[in-house]
């Protein structure tokens, strides 16, 4: 526990504002390029510029914060530990079906190049 810890749950809200910032300005970056669902456009490219020039898959790790957020709003050791490990497994494997389909994006755009 925690205890009486008030000040955590400013930093909780301020975590949860911090990660939806993050998570929506990397999803207005994306704009048309944004799905739920791993599909890639012929004519998308991988971003690198804002928050992608830093992070990778920064709507992830905006959610992750968010995780984080809501760990420390329970002001709870077990809840903290929760919110840190289940959802990791899920989202590394999203991420990993990610890197696989622009992989293989890039790797057809090069061939199509290449001719």
């Amino acid at each position: 526990m925690f205890g009486g810890a008030h000040w955590l749950m400013q930093t909780a809200l301020a975590l949860m504002i911090a990660g939806l910032v993050i998570r929506w300005v990397a999803i207005i970056t994306l704009w048309r390029s944004f799905s739920v669902n791993v599909a890639i456009l012929p004519t998308q490219t991988v971003h690198k510029t804002g928050l992608y020039s830093l992070v990778r898959h920064p709507s992830y790790t905006g959610m992750l914060v968010c995780f984080v957020a809501i760990g420390l709003a329970e002001r709870n050791w077990g809840s903290l530990a929760i919110m840190l490990y289940f959802p990791r497994p899920p989202l590394l494997y999203r991420i990993h079906v990610e890197e696989r389909a622009l992989t293989r994006h890039s790797a057809r755009n090069t061939c199509s190049i290449a001719r």
